[in-house]
């Protein structure tokens, strides 16, 4: 928390009145598998336009157009 002297009665009284959110342990982990297939997902479709080729051919042609100006 960002509120490092605030008491416990305090931070049940900011979730009460909605200041503070908590999130359950399922929501955390439900939220961390998908950030990780979603990074996953990510790194494989990098990983097949690198080997296709995709990304180098995208690289040079950036680096030539602002060579240019």
């Amino acid at each position: 928390m960002n509120i490092p002297g605030a008491s416990k009665k305090a931070l049940k009284n900011m979730v009460k009145k909605g200041v503070v959110k908590q999130y359950s342990g399922k929501h955390i982990t439900a939220s961390f598998r998908l950030q990780i297939t979603d990074a996953l997902g990510a790194a494989m479709s990098f990983s097949g336009s690198a080997f296709s080729g995709t990304v180098k051919n995208l690289a040079i042609g950036i680096y030539q157009e602002m060579a240019v100006e």
